[in-house]
């Protein structure tokens, strides 16, 4: 965030992925720089539409990634053991 700008992580890229995409895209402060989902093509198809990397990890994508923000995505009921 050295120049202002939050590096964005999501976690699940099924479902409401591509809005909460669009969301950060319009936003000049937000850039959705990785993606994680089990799914390796939904996590392949997100990152392409984000300039992004994928993982098919997301402890991997949190351990590599210098993220200032992470969206959890998934469905509600892998939020509190991912949180």
């Amino acid at each position: 965030m050295a120049d202002g700008t939050l590096r964005i992580g999501l976690i699940g890229c099924g479902g409401i992925a591509p809005a909460h995409l669009q969301s950060y895209q319009a936003n000049e402060r937000a850039e959705v720089v990785a993606v994680a989902d089990l799914n390796q093509a939904a996590a392949s198809a997100l990152a392409e539409k984000a300039g992004a990397t994928a993982y098919a990890d997301y402890q991997q994508m949190l351990a590599n990634e210098q993220l200032d923000a992470v969206g959890l995505l998934t469905p509600p009921a892998n939020h509190r053991a991912i949180a």
